[in-house]
């Protein structure tokens, strides 16, 4: 790959990078985990298919909710609680 065309596919993902910068600087776990969600909706509105973005669409609405957010520590707490022993 030239570098031409390496300089190329880092224009391309730039923005994912950029997306993924901010999910790991974030401390707080939901708020990390909707910025994952945030870059999997970029890297979706990539593709020619609608199934992934209505999918994250319908996750994304449901971390955002009280349910959702209890849900999602709820897992968190479980599965560090499972990897630490």
């Amino acid at each position: 790959m030239s570098w031409l065309d390496k300089l190329r596919l880092l224009a391309e993902v730039g923005p994912l990078l950029g997306h993924l910068q901010l999910a790991f600087a974030e401390s707080d776990p939901h708020k990390q985990a909707l910025a994952i969600i945030d870059a999997a909706q970029w890297a979706a509105g990539r593709t020619e298919t609608t199934i992934d973005d209505e999918a994250l669409g319908h996750v994304e609405a449901i971390m955002r909710t009280p349910e959702g957010q209890r849900f999602f520590s709820f897992i968190v707490a479980k599965l560090g609680v499972a990897a630490n022993g």
